[in-house]
């Protein structure tokens, strides 16, 4: 009969070979490798940076960037582009589609700290900045109505102040564009009609020519009379307000 000392021994001896089985099966191939992480220290290279820049030529996989102001808001010269570029104006059915797409993604992204027409004045500001004390730019200042459209697209890609880039949220190039486009239609629509001398001269001009001969509109009420006298029914003419018309056989608006 075991003793109960020799039952543990065999307890212990068959839980450590199950173990070793268990462990045996396992394997760590491919899991510590030699290899750089991002951001982390290297030996391999003078700097001792493992992240590395780009190589002369290189290009993101799937795609080819030729058109620098459509991707970055830049041109080749580093200048910021003036207007939408034509390749993001051209990828929406119409202007009004591109408009319509701005708008919901401006709602979506812009409109709780910009506010709903851009003033800067969106929920977020009004109950939200706290210990922040920073106010929301609003797009009816004279430097932002005159900033080119590349910068908007700038700062909603990467951000400005204490606005972070929205690149990761808003990953479609043409939804930043149509949000550019979205916020100069904003812009637009907080100017008002401004005043035009030569738009004053041309209406001036209109009204002067209008015809102001009435006889021909007298004669045809005269004419619509005699009918009303041989008619036998109701013929409606225009009756001046507060006065009746006695004419046999003729109906007034007012009777």
């Amino acid at each position: 009969m075991l003793t109960q000392q020799t039952k543990r021994i065999i307890a212990t001896a068959t839980a450590s070979l199950a173990g070793i089985v268990v462990l045996s099966g396992c394997h760590l191939d491919m899991w510590i490798q030699p290899k750089a992480k991002p951001y982390y220290q290297s030996d391999f290279f003078r700097d001792q940076q493992a992240s590395r820049p780009l190589v002369n030529g290189a290009v993101p996989q799937g795609t080819l960037r030729l058109n620098d102001a459509y991707h970055t808001g830049y041109d080749s010269s580093t200048k910021l582009t003036p207007k939408i570029p034509a390749q993001a104006v051209n990828s929406f059915a119409s202007p009004k589609e591109m408009l319509l797409r701005g708008q919901e993604r401006y709602n979506v992204y812009c409109q709780p700290c910009h506010g709903k027409v851009g003033n800067g004045n969106g929920m977020i500001m009004q109950r939200g900045t706290g210990y922040w004390q920073k106010v929301a730019a609003s797009y009816h200042t004279k430097r932002l109505r005159g900033i080119e459209d590349g910068h908007i697209y700038d700062v909603i890609t990467n951000g400005y102040g204490v606005m972070y880039g929205y690149a990761s949220r808003i990953q479609d190039v043409n939804d930043r564009w149509a949000i550019v486009a979205y916020s100069r239609a904003l812009q637009r629509s907080q100017l008002g009609v401004p005043k035009s001398p030569e738009l004053d001269e041309k209406i001036e001009e209109s009204a002067t020519e209008a015809p102001t001969d009435t006889t021909a509109d007298t004669r045809k009420g005269e004419q619509m009379k005699d009918a009303g006298n041989s008619y036998e029914g109701e013929v409606k003419t225009e009756a001046d307000p507060g006065t009746s018309n006695d004419t046999p056989g003729v109906k007034g608006e007012n009777n």
